[in-house]
């Protein structure tokens, strides 16, 4: 690494959750989802990032049946959720 160079280690948590919808939920009557789903990036804490020091943004590619599946998220939370 030269002089003018340097680095930066920043560890993120990339991850997901889901909660099984009940059969007598209403979405899950209406439409037929089973689940209910978040998908985000994170501090390697888990904490949400409190500014935009490190991540401008970030791209999240769902499956193409959703609707919109490529969705930018700008501001923290940086997170996806389909309930």
């Amino acid at each position: 690494m030269g002089k003018s160079e340097a680095r930066l280690l920043v560890r993120l948590q990339v991850g997901h959750r889901s909660e099984l919808l009940e059969p007598d939920h209403p979405k899950a009557l209406a439409d037929g989802h089973t689940h209910r789903w978040t998908v985000y990036v994170r501090n390697q804490d888990g904490t949400d990032f409190q500014d935009r020091s490190f991540v401008e943004k970030v791209l999240f590619v769902l499956h193409v049946d959703f609707p919109n599946y490529k969705r930018t998220v700008k501001e923290p939370p940086y997170q996806v959720s389909v309930k």
